[in-house]
């Protein structure tokens, strides 16, 4: 999720998707603006309004049921792991 008044937050936040769909192996569901969520625009991502640095919220599975929990394939360790190699690949590729 990325901050729609930031135009570098869309970006950085299809980096991480990108990369992250690839390391777990999900469906890519893309990127939403924090502006189209039934909450509306997300303080986390607008605050301090300072700074010129991309911003986004990652969500990394909805669990809403045991049968969501076991569609997640491997360990929950493993998926942690490939979760955090996927984002450490995103600020790899956005920043060099």
């Amino acid at each position: 999720m990325y901050a729609g008044n930031r135009s570098q937050d869309k970006g950085f936040a299809q980096t991480i998707q990108r990369e992250v769909v690839n390391s777990l192996g999900t469906r890519d569901r893309g990127v939403l603006k924090d502006s189209d969520t039934p909450r509306g625009s997300l303080g986390v991502l607008r605050y301090p309004s300072g700074g010129n640095y991309p911003r986004a919220l990652i969500e990394v599975e909805f669990i809403t049921n045991e049968s969501a929990l076991e569609d997640l394939g491997p360990t929950l360790d493993e998926a942690a792991e490939d979760f955090a190699r996927g984002v450490r690949r995103a600020m790899l590729d956005y920043f060099q």
